[in-house]
């Protein structure tokens, strides 16, 4: 909260039962001039002193930017192909080729212009984060998917989807699907039970994640030059 007049931030830190641990005001960060920590104005809240506090406080945004975020966490290396289909239901595969990927079946006449785009696209479950959360129900899972294997067994599936209701809440969401081949090792098995025992404490199956980036007609194939920066439901910590 911001007091009407004031550009300090309230910051209210309290126990179970509602009791208030910490209630003060941060103001503006001061470097330290010794090359320290760095300091912070603070005030508690009903009180006309302020205190200069050593160390840093990270203010962040909103709610959920005080969340540990990250859903899906799929080291690069491990991936070895990955296939992405647009809405409109064109597919583009790629496989791992040393350390890059390459398009699987580039017509002749065509040529890739950047490599790093290639490998972004096919590992872009390396270090999944959420913007948001919200229910499943009223949107349409049609706007184009993203299937990433590892050397394991495991495959990631990433869904997206749309609000017809337009809005804001027309921006693009996820829902993350894991699934494994007869052969997968025992890694993947862990992996993908752990996966499931976080999707029955939450009801994760109608609960789906927004992403940072806007919503392409092509879905997720269209996007294959930018990270997605977040995504959809693996857990909420």
């Amino acid at each position: 909260m911001t007091e009407k007049g004031s550009n300090a931030t309230r910051v209210v830190v309290a126990a179970g039962a509602g009791d208030p641990l910490v209630d003060v005001y941060v103001g503006k960060r001061r470097e330290s001039l010794s090359g320290g920590e760095p300091m912070v104005y603070v005030r508690r809240t009903g009180e006309q002193q302020t205190y200069l506090a050593e160390g840093e406080l990270d203010l962040r945004g909103g709610p959920v930017q005080w969340l540990l975020r990250e859903i899906v966490n799929i080291p690069r290396e491990s991936i070895v192909s990955a296939q992405l289909t647009g809405a409109s239901g064109e597919v583009l595969r790629l496989e791992r080729a040393g350390n890059d990927f390459r398009i699987v079946d580039l017509a002749e006449n065509r040529r890739i212009d950047s490599q790093y785009t290639v490998n972004n696209a096919a590992t872009v479950v390396d270090r999944l984060l959420f913007d948001d959360v919200r229910s499943a129900q009223g949107l349409n899972f049609a706007a184009g998917a993203g299937s990433f294997t590892t050397r394991d067994g495991l495959t990631v599936t990433l869904e997206m989807a749309s609000d017809p209701a337009g809005g804001a809440e027309a921006s693009p969401w996820l829902r993350v699907v894991l699934s494994l081949a007869p052969e997968a090792t025992e890694d993947a098995r862990d992996l993908r039970r752990g996966g499931a025992r976080s999707d029955r404490r939450l009801g994760l199956p109608g609960l789906v994640l927004r992403y940072g980036a806007p919503a392409g007609d092509g879905g997720l194939a269209d996007q294959a030059g930018r990270r997605i920066v977040s995504a959809g439901p693996g857990y909420i910590r």
